[in-house]
């Protein structure tokens, strides 16, 4: 579990991949998390923005040390760290 930067500049946000592992956002489901576990972990400096895959949220959520239960894309419960 590395991450190279926590927040990233305008300049440095890939377009349509995940800010952390640069994984393309179609290769992964759609997570839901709320607002305040998202500012947590927001990888701009702009609020609610930035594209996270899964993993790497779960990774800066673990670095945080929070759990939590979210849904995920298809009607799936995940366990995931957070709020």
């Amino acid at each position: 579990m590395k991450i190279l930067k926590w927040k990233y500049k305008d300049d440095e946000r890939p377009k349509g991949k995940c800010y952390d592992c640069k994984l393309d956002y179609h290769k992964w489901g759609d997570i839901i998390i709320s607002n305040n576990m998202w500012e947590l972990i927001n990888p701009t400096y702009h609020k609610g923005a930035g594209l996270l895959c899964p993993n790497c949220v779960q990774n800066r959520l673990t670095i945080l040390k929070r759990k939590k239960i979210i849904k995920c894309g298809k009607g799936i419960k995940a366990m995931l760290w957070g709020i």
